[in-house]
């Protein structure tokens, strides 16, 4: 009879640590989870809002994930200006200025870096020829230089958008998610 009972508690504390462990990693999924749709959602916002593609903002944005033993998810967005010329700047005819998709710098010109990097730097590392990068430049007096990159500048519109919409998925979304994987794993726990 005591073996039996012994044996009957050492099953019970067997799935209490399975039960304490699959909350663990439940918790930690929702809050993974929770951190992707803050990163799409603030990609998005400010991509509407500065009028740019979401490709160039999501570069931008980074996840550090959570895990059983590191209970806590960090989204970071760099605030950096993003320069023209990675939006995809073209130079329109007889010097009326740059393009870039949905805005237009009539002063601007696209300086390849030919005066020390040129515009195709040499071989790349398996014998490809590789594209120096140039940037989008405007003149900021009459005289030749002082010369000025041209950016786009995302900072005002990230710490605007991003700590509503890490509040508003933590307190809407993250309690229904993390109730669904905490249920799932207790009840793929339960079935062992």
């Amino acid at each position: 009879m005591a073996n039996n009972l012994n044996s009957q508690v050492r099953a019970v504390n067997r799935q209490m640590k399975r039960s304490k462990r699959a909350v663990k990693v439940g918790a930690s999924s929702a809050l993974n989870k929770t951190a992707d749709r803050i990163k799409s959602r603030v990609v998005k916002a400010v991509s509407t809002e500065e009028n740019i593609q979401q490709k160039h903002i999501r570069k931008r944005v980074y996840i550090s994930k959570s895990n059983p033993k590191k209970m806590r998810a960090r989204v970071t967005a760099y605030q950096g200006d993003i320069p023209v010329i990675s939006l995809g700047a073209k130079e329109l005819k007889r010097g009326k200025g740059v393009s870039a998709p949905k805005r237009r710098y009539p002063n601007a010109f696209i300086a390849d870096g030919s005066k020390g990097y040129g515009k195709y730097q040499g071989k790349g590392r398996y014998g490809s020829t590789k594209l120096a990068r140039g940037h989008v430049l405007v003149r900021t007096s009459k005289s030749r230089y002082p010369l000025e990159v041209v950016k786009v500048e995302i900072r005002d519109s990230v710490k605007k958008h991003s700590p509503q919409i890490a509040r508003k998925q933590m307190n809407d979304e993250y309690p229904r998610i993390a109730k669904h994987e905490i249920d799932y794993r207790l009840k793929k726990y339960a079935d062992r």
